[in-house]
């Protein structure tokens, strides 16, 4: 640094957008320049109260649940919502990844039932008209509807005759179908197929209890506290971290990776150590992803930020009142320990995401977990660690130190 601080870091020291480690520097260096003292009292004009306070109640505003509820997200699926309605939700999703994963989801998980129903429908109607049912007009219309009409039907009113139908003409279909089984011998024409069921090493694993995630406890400090600092006005560009963040990493030269800053062609990533050491630097990077040449240290934790640079002008993320972001590269006994549970999964995305998961590894957990597909029996259970994963970040911003 020179002799005095410059006017870029006066301003955001005012506007309180610099990061951890910049700021700790300024402090020491207004500590001892009475000049500097001098010109940062000055930069707090007749207008500072104004915007201190407006600062106060945008991070208020920014701290408040703003993610979709669970309605809003069905109703929006489920084609029920209004179009302003509608038009809020495309809008939110656009910036909101986790909203966005979220309806993904809910919208995978429906037309997963909906497959299973038609599958099912298909296979009863051949059934009705080989059997010669006279209910199979009425259970063919009643199969029209999905399962995501049926439970609201059950649980929001009385049965409707449709429903009813269905389960007269079920019950038919059964006591038709089920002597046909035990007596008919297969006509001359019909070929019997005998299948061989898969062997117990080619089947997904069933849960018959769902199990619940071992997470280690370091990683509520990892994640960190959401402050509730004075923030800039939302007219300030910004970008977002992506990762590593509040999490551990199995790689000792992770990969980082960030938004991209509109009009922004420049970006320089810095790593420190908890004291605020540098450890790590990149060059002048065009894309938004490095990896380090040099290996971090196993079992210490590192603090990241990028400096986005466009005519002379550098935005810095995180800054207040986002947390530091903090990651903790994997001890080695525990590097040895997820590998050996990472053979034993056997390409089980499931297995995976839950190895990943008690390890502290909860990017690499939840790119897994997400790959799980709807047609896999474990399904519901992946969703489950997701959503156990996801209440996990938001405790931890309200409950860390």
């Amino acid at each position: 640094m020179s002799d005095h601080l410059t006017a870029d870091q006066l301003s955001r020291h005012v506007k309180r957008t610099l990061s951890s480690a910049e700021l700790l520097v300024v402090d020491n260096h207004l500590a001892t320049c009475e000049l500097c003292r001098k010109h940062a009292a000055d930069s707090y004009g007749a207008g500072a109260a104004y915007s201190s306070l407006r600062r106060d109640l945008t991070a208020e505003r920014k701290l408040a649940p703003t993610h979709l509820t669970y309605e809003e997200l069905e109703k929006y699926v489920d084609d029920s919502m209004d179009a302003t309605g509608r038009e809020i939700v495309d809008s939110h999703v656009e910036s909101c990844r986790m909203c966005m994963e979220e309806l993904k989801d809910l919208r995978r998980f429906r037309d997963s039932f909906e497959a299973q129903i038609a599958k099912e429908a298909n296979a009863r109607v051949e059934i009705a008209a080989l059997g010669g049912t006279s209910g199979f007009k009425e259970f063919r219309l009643a199969e029209r509807d999905t399962l995501w009409s049926r439970i609201r039907a059950w649980w929001g009113r009385p049965l409707a005759s449709a429903a009813t139908a269905a389960l007269v003409a079920a019950a038919v279909l059964v006591a038709i179908f089920l002597p046909l089984q035990k007596s008919a011998p297969p006509q001359p024409h019909e070929v019997v197929v005998k299948s061989t069921p898969p062997s117990s090493a080619e089947q997904p694993k069933l849960y018959s209890v769902a199990p619940r995630l071992d997470t280690p406890k370091e990683l509520a400090s990892l994640i960190g506290k959401q402050e509730a600092l004075l923030a800039y006005p939302g007219n300030e560009p910004s970008f977002e971290l992506i990762g590593p963040v509040g999490t551990l990493v199995e790689d000792v030269r992770p990969t980082f990776q960030w938004q991209q800053l509109p009009g922004v062609k420049s970006y320089k990533v810095s790593v420190f150590d908890t004291t605020l050491n540098k450890v790590a630097t990149s060059e002048m990077l065009s894309g938004t992803e490095w990896k380090p040449t040099v290996p971090l240290k196993r079992g210490v934790i590192y603090l990241w930020q990028v400096s986005a640079t466009e005519n002379g002008h550098e935005v810095v993320s995180p800054t207040p009142p986002a947390p530091e972001a903090r990651f903790e590269v994997l001890k080695d006994a525990d590097a040895k320990r997820l590998a050996q549970r990472k053979q034993e999964a056997q390409g089980s995305h499931l297995e995976l995401g839950r190895s990943y998961a008690e390890a502290g590894v909860i990017d690499a957990a939840e790119e897994e977990l997400r790959q799980v597909p709807s047609s896999d029996r474990n399904y519901g259970q992946a969703q489950e660690f997701l959503r156990e994963l996801k209440a996990l970040r938001a405790s931890a911003r309200v409950s860390a130190p």
